[in-house]
């Protein structure tokens, strides 16, 4: 199975900017497994988890606005989100 690392050549070490990655814990198209390793190129990355498959927006909508919310609260503090 490819993982991030191996679906990704990033011709930088890292991205040095805050990243939001949610991932929806049943996912069968973007399972969770391909996901490790990011924070080795993303060090500003903050992880969320869903349990939904890959439609989470649809399934949990208000759950994932939350983590948009929180994320955008933490990085841009001055500038309180208003979803």
């Amino acid at each position: 199975m490819a993982n991030y690392e191996t679906l990704f050549r990033l011709e930088r070490n890292s991205i040095d900017v805050p990243t939001m990655f949610i991932q929806a814990t049943r996912d069968n198209v973007l399972t969770p497994a391909m996901s490790v390793g990011m924070e080795k190129h993303l060090p500003k990355l903050k992880r969320y988890e869903v349990t939904a498959s890959h439609w989470a927006l649809w399934e949990k909508a208000a759950e994932v606005n939350g983590f948009i919310r929180e994320w955008l609260d933490g990085v841009l503090p001055s500038a309180r989100s208003s979803l």
